[in-house]
Order: C-alpha cells, then structure tokens, then sequence
C-alpha cells in the first residue's frame, strides 16, 4: 500500500510541476529570438541592395506601417507603394539596429525594438537628410515565418531637443 502511495503521490508532483513547465524551453525561446534577429539583419541587407519585393516581403497582407512624416501604410499594396519610393531615392541609406526581441509565451508573437538611421533626399532642398529614432516592429509567427504586422518608428531629438521628422509632401 505505501508503494502505491509513493507512486500517487510522485504521479500528482510530476502533473503539478508540468503546470510551471514554461509553454517553451530555454533552447526554442533563444532559437526564436535569433530567427527574429537574422530576419532584422537580411532586412537590413534587402533596403542597402534596394530590392523591393524582398523588403516587402517582410511585411504580413495585413500589415501596418508607420514611418515619420508619412502617413500610415496599411496592406501590403500600401505599403509596397511607400518602399518603392523610398529604393527610388538615391540618397536612401537605412539602418536599424535591434537591441531587444521578447517572444510571446504563446510562440507565435514577438516584437522588436531598436534604434535606426536614415538618409533620405529630402524634397524641398533636393540634399540628402540624415535623420534617427526608434523603432518597434511586432511580428506574428506564418506559415512563411516571423511575418511584421506593425513596424513603427518614432524619429529621436533633433535641434533644440525636439523630434525631427521629415515634411509631408503631397504628390
């Protein structure tokens, strides 16, 4: 009968502790943070090379994309408008650096924040601007992998402490 016991009672520790197990181990978690930094770093790769359809590609059908001075891009469509004249400029120079990715619990969210760089010709002055801020991107995890459903970025201080943000221009 104390066998029995000890065997029941091991039983009911092993189903309590498999409650705290984490949704994902240490390995799958870490697996995960690198795939959304390796996907970062070929984005960067895709906008120096100026391929469109690749940087568009990052982008879920349903994706939001919000860049200073630009109104929001909603869709792929949208945002494939906005990327093309961003490769179009031939001043464009982009650079984003993660500094930190956190994974949902789930496994099927994430979400990105870093700093960027940007050179862009600016319309009014036809001379190349240099501007940077923030950014945060939010992933969902797709069939064709960690796909961005919201890429935010916020320009940082410029002169005298106040964002810098490039000019709306219409077209």
């Amino acid at each position: 009968m104390r066998n029995r016991f000890t065997k029941l009672s091991l039983a009911g520790l092993l189903i309590l502790a498999a409650g705290r197990i984490p949704a994902e181990d240490a390995g799958t978690h870490a697996a995960r943070i690198q795939a959304i930094r390796d996907n970062e770093t070929r984005w960067n790769r895709e906008f120096e090379v100026r391929d469109l359809e690749k940087v568009v590609a990052h982008y879920s059908d349903d994706a939001t994309m919000m860049a200073p001075g630009l109104p929001a891009a909603s869709g792929k469509d949208a945002i494939r408008a906005v990327v093309e004249q961003m490769v179009a400029d031939a001043a464009l120079s982009l650079k984003f650096q993660t500094s930190r990715v956190e994974i949902a619990e789930s496994g099927d969210m994430a979400w990105s924040q870093g700093s960027y760089t940007m050179t862009m010709t600016d319309p009014g002055t036809k001379k190349p601007v240099t501007s940077s801020g923030s950014y945060v991107t939010v992933y969902r995890k797709e069939a064709g992998g960690w796909m961005a459903v919201s890429d935010i970025a916020s320009p940082g201080p410029g002169p005298g402490g106040q964002a810098s943000m490039p000019k709306e221009t219409s077209r």
